[in-house]
């Protein structure tokens, strides 16, 4: 993953080399860089799948990358911007998520729900 951003690789290709690393432990954080990159360039289902990294309803491996409802937020409504649909059902889970957080006590989550009004 390293070499193929030294030399340059495109979004597309970020893309579909995190596609294809193969099923292991170190494979969530390699592909979230590739993503992440791709997402950055406005890819949306890079930004898609950035999103569930960072979304603390997604069972997935996220490798080291911290849950954070509110990047996780960010990058699906990048995601739904570009076309992808798939989103919209994230950002509902996601919406369902920090209001119960919210009504728990979390302050955090209710500032969060005031900005994504």
């Amino acid at each position: 993953v390293r070499e193929a951003m030294r030399k340059g690789i495109d979004p597309e290709g970020a893309l579909a080399m995190a596609k294809k690393l193969p099923d292991k432990p170190e494979r969530a954080d390699a592909a979230f860089i590739l993503l992440e990159y791709a997402a950055e360039a406005e890819n949306g289902e890079a930004a898609l799948e950035v999103g569930r990294y960072f979304d603390p309803t997604y069972a997935g491996d996220s490798g080291t990358i911290v849950k954070d409802p509110e990047h996780a937020y960010e990058w699906y409504r990048l995601a739904l911007s570009q076309g992808f649909t798939e989103a919209d059902v994230h950002l509902s889970n996601l919406k369902q998520w920090v209001t119960k957080q919210a009504a728990e006590g979390s302050y955090k989550s209710r500032e969060l729900l005031k900005n994504w009004q």
